[in-house]
């Protein structure tokens, strides 16, 4: 992912739940740094399954 990303391969995700970007709630703020300094979106078709743990 991060390749593609830094390439400019892609522009943004979409996944099923944040917990496939960042497991525990506390990654998730740093992963959405990265993501936006990339220019990218992320999008989850069901943000509230498989929602990321503290």
């Amino acid at each position: 992912m991060r390749a593609a990303s830094t390439g400019h391969l892609v522009q943004g995700l979409v996944v099923p739940s944040f917990a496939h970007i960042a497991y525990r709630a506390a990654d998730w703020e740093p992963q959405r740094v990265w993501l936006l300094e990339q220019g990218l979106f992320v999008i989850a078709t069901n943000p509230t399954e498989l929602a990321p743990r503290a």
